[in-house]
């Protein structure tokens, strides 16, 4: 959640308050948390591959974004 909050005030700095800015910032941390998700199973012994840790991933990127949109409003 904080990682996409963060990377909206970039995205929001940069280029304003856009649709693709809400967008951008859900996509880039929605694909970071399944990435290491991936590279967590495939590299960490006794480390497992969870869909409810990519579940609540998407939930927190979600969450922040819709918050801090309409905080910003």
């Amino acid at each position: 959640m904080i990682f996409a909050g963060c990377l909206f005030y970039g995205f929001r700095q940069k280029m304003g308050l856009q649709k693709t800015t809400i967008l951008m910032a859900f996509v880039i941390c929605s694909a970071y948390g399944i990435l290491m998700e991936i590279v967590q199973y495939s590299f960490f012994p006794g480390r497992y591959f969870e869909l409810n840790d990519i579940i609540a991933n998407i939930i927190g990127a979600l969450l922040s974004v819709l918050l801090l949109k309409l905080f910003y409003k």
